[in-house]
């Protein structure tokens, strides 16, 4: 993290300092004058991630793919009823990706607005169906979809990957 801060910025890597905010987030405290850059790290088994951002609230999450988790009894707990549905109409071939596509973009999501897992995850759903994952906010969760900005990997066949960036409000 502190090499990639570095190229943003003329601040040799040992001189970042870092804060976390009242939920934990981490975010820069000096150099102050870097105090408008983001940053979201991940790392699962076989991967690690940073996104970084000027100005922007980014999140990035990865998950592995054969983690031992009892991913439906997750999903029925954590996500919105039509991503339910979608997993359990999927073929059983796919509902392991197809989760972890999901909750990799609700991570993100949940990352960059800097609440964690205190989010109520299931406020908020993800259509798969179009170029770039979309998201939607059930009336208990409000925000400006057309803000978002998602992306969604699977840089290896064994992990998914995904980014959210909240472009500032005009």
């Amino acid at each position: 993290l502190r090499a990639m801060l570095a190229r943003f910025a003329d601040t040799p890597a040992s001189d970042w300092v870092f804060r976390t905010d009242k939920n934990g987030r981490p975010m820069v405290a000096e150099p102050e004058s870097q105090s408008g850059l983001r940053f979201s790290i991940t790392h699962t088994d076989g991967l690690v991630a940073c996104a970084v951002a000027n100005g922007f609230d980014v999140g990035v999450d990865a998950e592995a793919h054969d983690r031992a988790t009892e991913f439906l009894a997750v999903a029925k707990r954590f996500f919105a009823p039509p991503e339910f549905e979608d997993l359990l109409a999927a073929p059983p071939s796919d509902q392991t990706s197809m989760f972890y596509d999901q909750w990799t973009l609700k991570e993100s999501f949940v990352k960059a607005i800097g609440k964690g897992l205190a989010a109520p995850l299931d406020h908020l759903a993800f259509d798969l169906q179009g170029s770039s994952p979309q998201i939607g906010f059930t009336d208990k969760m409000s925000d400006q979809t057309g803000r978002w900005h998602f992306n969604l990997w699977r840089p290896t066949g064994a992990h998914s990957m995904a980014v959210a960036i909240r472009r500032p409000a005009s």
